[in-house]
């Protein structure tokens, strides 16, 4: 008795839930593809060069530029030069005095570190030795000459002539290093004997 009346009740049912939907929109049309879908191969491509040109672009700023280093007796042979003319006073005789102390620091190959004129020439003995004493003396001669000029109350009379007086010693002290690096000239044995008998 139960089994007839559950048809009844389905229908019955399917009446109210029918009455109770709304009315239903028309179905969209079908979804476009996406920017991925349709350009996503590219964009990466895209994406990695712009990566790549930027990865070079930080290598080439940050590349070694190649520095022209002049010389320091090219420098100290320009500066003085720049000098010549002036009036022999105590402005030009430090500026000389300072820029031939550069040049004999690297010259000698001491600390640069600043040094009085003593320290200067205890360096100078110490480095020079046997080597040089004439023309380690003639430096510390032409250091203390310009201190007493630069620091005396009674300024010595006549010129001193620094500026020349310096450029001629740079080119003497560059024919010492140059001598010094080459190396007394070596005579072979034969010469050396045929001399001897001479």
């Amino acid at each position: 008795m139960i089994f007839p009346i559950l048809p009844l009740l389905f229908a019955e049912l399917r009446v109210s839930a029918a009455e109770q939907l709304p009315q239903l929109l028309p179905p969209h049309a079908e979804l476009p593809p996406t920017f991925w879908e349709l350009h996503g191969t590219a964009a990466v491509i895209s994406g990695l060069a712009g990566l790549g040109a930027i990865a070079l672009l930080v290598i080439w700023l940050r590349r070694t530029r190649s520095v022209e280093v002049t010389p320091p007796p090219v420098v100290a042979r320009r500066e003085l030069e720049a000098l010549r003319g002036l009036p022999e006073d105590g402005a030009l005789l430090m500026k000389a005095s300072v820029i031939f102390r550069r040049y004999v620091i690297f010259a000698w190959g001491l600390p640069p570190v600043e040094m009085t004129s003593a320290e200067l020439r205890r360096e100078l003995e110490a480095r020079s030795g046997k080597e040089s004493p004439a023309l380690s003396a003639e430096v510390d001669q032409f250091f203390r000459n310009c201190d007493e000029r630069k620091f005396s109350p009674k300024t010595p009379a006549g010129q001193m002539g620094a500026v020349a007086t310096a450029l001629e010693m740079i080119d003497r002290i560059e024919a010492f290093r140059t001598r010094r690096v080459a190396g007394p000239a070596r005579v072979p044995p034969v010469i050396a004997e045929y001399e001897a008998r001479k």
